[in-house]
C-alpha cells in the first residue's frame, strides 16, 4: 500500500503557475501513475497498479494498492541492456520536464485547525490506517479547478483511460475500406492490435442487429482478447433485449477468461432499431404488463445475479459427469466480470439505476435533454447523480464512469480534407422518437492547441475517469490508428489525460 498525503506534490515548484493548468494540483499519485504507463508503453517491468484512489472520498490522501514484485527494476535494466533503459531513462526525463514547471503552490486555505476536506468538497473518510503523514488541519473552503470554477466543490482526475469506439459499419461502397462483414471483423481485430502498440487504453464497439454493422460481439472479443494482452475489450452497448441472459452469461464468461479477465461490458435497452420490435424476432416477448424496456432492465438483473458465481440449478441425479455439490452455476464462471459491466445511459433516471444495481456508468453523445443546457454539462449532472446513487446504495467498489466523443486533431492535409468541416460544430436536438426530445453532442475537430483549449471546457470528460474516440473505421486501420494516436501525442498530455 502506498499513500500520498495532501500536502505531498512531486512537482518543483514554481512561482507564477496558472492553476488551470492540469499539472498544477498534480499530487504524488499523478506522476506515479504517469511512469507506470510511460514505463509499461516501453515494455519495462513495472509493478503493476491494482487499485488507486485519486477521489480522496474514502481517505485524505491519493492511495494505491501495488503489485509487489520482485527481481530487476530499472537500474538493472540500465545495466543490463543500456538501449532500451537508455530509451526509458529518455521517456521520463521529457514526462519530468515537462512537470517541473508545474506546480500548485501551498493553498492559503489549508491553514488553520479542524477537519480538511476531501477532493469532492466533502470531509474525508476516517482512515482504518490512522494519522496520515502530512494531513491537513485546516478548514478550508473546498478546492476547486482553476478554469472550471463553476461555484461547485471538487477537482476532478485529469488522467484519463483513453479508449476507442467503433460502431463496426461495413459497405461495398466506393470509398469504403471495409467492404464487407468480413472486412470489418478482421480490421476490427487488427485495430485493436494496433491501438494496444500505441498505448490506447481500451477497444470498444457498438452491437447493432439486422444492419451493416458489428453485431454478435463475443467472439469478435474473444479474438482481440487472443491477440492482445493489455487493452480493455468492451461494448457500448448490447442490447439487452435481444439477450439470453444465462447463455449470454457462459459467453461472456468464456471470452473474458480468454482475455484474462479484460473485458468491460457496456448493456443497455438499446437505440433505435432497423427493423420493428427485432427481439420479438429473437424470440423474446415482455412478460405481461412489461414493456421493452422493463423486459431489458428484466434481462439485466438476470444477468448480473448469473455473473455472481452462485448455484441456482438444480443438479441431475444421474448426471452424464460427475457434479461438484450443492446447486449448479453457469459456466465458465470468470470471477470479477460482475465488477465490469457498465449501463450505457441516456438520462438521469438510468444512470440513477444503474448506480442502485453497482454498475459502472458508460455516457454517450446522445442523451435525452432533459435541462436545455450543453451536452456536456447535462452529462457531468447525470455523471454526478449517478455516483450519488451508488453511494447512496452502499456499494464499496470505485465505479468507472466513461463518456464517448467524437474527436478529430487536424495534423495533416488529409484529416483537414475529412474532417475540417467539423470545426464548427455544434450540438444538435432532435426527438429520438415520438415522445423523446433528445440532445447529441457535437464533434471536435481542430488544429491540436484549438482542441486543447475546446475540451478543457467540456464537464463531462473532466468529471469521468474513461474516455471513449469514436472512430470512422470504414477509412481503415492505418488511418484510425493515426487518428488515435494524434489524440494520444498532441491533445492528451497537454489536458493532463496522459
Amino acid at each position: 500500500m502506498i499513500s500520498w498525503a495532501e500536502d505531498e506534490n512531486f512537482w518543483p515548484g514554481a512561482d507564477g503557475v496558472d492553476p488551470a493548468h492540469p499539472f498544477a494540483p498534480a499530487s504524488g499519485l499523478a506522476p506515479f501513475l504517469a511512469a507506470q504507463r510511460t514505463l509499461d508503453g516501453l515494455d519495462v517491468r513495472f509493478p503493476a497498479v491494482l487499485l488507486s484512489d485519486g477521489g480522496r472520498t474514502r481517505y485524505p490522501a491519493d492511495v494505491a494498492v501495488v503489485e509487489d514484485v520482485p527481481g530487476d527494476t530499472l537500474e538493472v535494466l540500465l545495466e543490463s541492456d543500456p538501449v532500451r533503459g537508455s530509451a526509458a531513462m529518455d521517456e521520463l526525463a521529457v514526462m519530468l520536464a515537462g512537470g517541473s514547471a508545474h506546480r500548485a503552490r501551498a493553498d492559503p486555505r489549508r491553514a488553520g485547525a479542524g477537519p480538511c476536506p476531501g477532493r469532492h468538497g466533502r470531509a474525508p473518510r476516517p482512515s482504518h490506517r490512522g494519522p496520515q503523514r502530512g494531513r491537513c488541519t485546516g478548514p478550508a473552503a473546498p478546492l476547486t479547478r482553476g478554469g472550471n470554477q463553476r461555484g461547485r466543490p471538487g477537482a476532478w482526475d485529469s488522467v484519463k483511460r483513453i479508449g476507442f469506439l467503433s460502431f463496426g459499419h461495413w459497405s461495398p461502397g466506393e470509398y469504403s475500406r471495409t467492404r464487407s462483414a468480413a472486412d470489418m471483423l478482421h480490421q476490427s481485430i487488427d485495430l485493436a492490435v494496433a491501438a494496444e502498440e500505441i498505448g490506447v487504453d481500451g477497444a470498444y464497439f457498438r452491437v447493432h442487429h439486422f444492419a451493416r454493422q458489428a453485431a454478435s460481439p463475443f467472439p469478435l472479443l474473444a479474438a482481440i482478447g487472443a491477440r492482445t494482452s493489455t487493452i480493455e475489450i468492451g461494448t457500448g452497448v448490447i442490447d439487452m433485449r435481444y439477450e439470453n441472459p444465462l447463455y449470454m452469461a457462459e459467453d461472456a464468461g468464456a471470452a473474458d477468461l480468454i482475455a484474462g479477465g479484460r473485458l468491460q461490458l457496456g448493456i443497455s435497452r438499446g437505440s433505435p432499431e432497423q427493423v420493428v420490435d427485432g427481439w420479438r424476432l429473437f424470440g423474446h416477448e415482455p412478460a405481461p404488463g412489461e414493456t421493452g424496456t422493463d423486459m431489458a432492465r428484466r434481462h439485466t438483473k438476470e444477468f448480473l445475479k448469473v455473473l455472481d458465481g452462485e448455484g441456482f440449478a438444480q443438479p441431475n441425479p444421474r448426471p452424464m459427469f460427475p457434479n461438484p455439490p450443492g446447486l449448479l452455476r453457469i459456466e465458465p464462471h470468470s470471477e470479477g466480470l460482475r465488477d465490469r459491466i457498465w449501463w450505457g445511459s441516456g438520462s438521469n433516471a438510468t444512470a440513477v439505476w444503474a448506480g442502485e444495481l453497482g454498475m459502472n456508468l458508460q455516457s454517450s453523445t446522445l442523451k435525452d435533454d432533459e435541462t436545455g443546457e450543453p451536452l456536456h454539462v447535462q452529462q457531468r449532472k447525470q455523471i454526478e447523480a449517478y455516483r450519488e446513487a451508488y453511494r447512496a446504495a452502499g456499494h464499496t467498489r470505485e465505479p468507472r464512469v466513461s463518456v464517448s466523443r467524437s474527436i478529430f486533431a487536424l495534423t495533416d492535409d488529409l484529416d483537414r480534407a475529412y474532417f475540417g468541416r467539423d470545426r464548427n460544430s455544434r450540438d444538435q436536438i432532435g426527438m429520438i422518437d415520438d415522445t423523446t426530445r433528445a440532445i447529441f453532442g457535437r464533434s471536435y475537430a481542430g488544429e491540436p492547441d484549438e482542441l486543447v483549449k475546446l475540451l478543457q471546457d467540456d464537464e463531462a470528460i473532466q468529471a469521468a475517469d474513461t474516455l471513449l474516440l469514436t472512430v470512422p473505421n470504414q477509412l481503415g486501420v492505418d488511418y484510425n490508428t493515426h487518428v488515435l494516436e494524434s489524440i494520444l501525442t498532441h491533445v492528451a498530455p497537454e489536458l493532463g489525460w496522459r
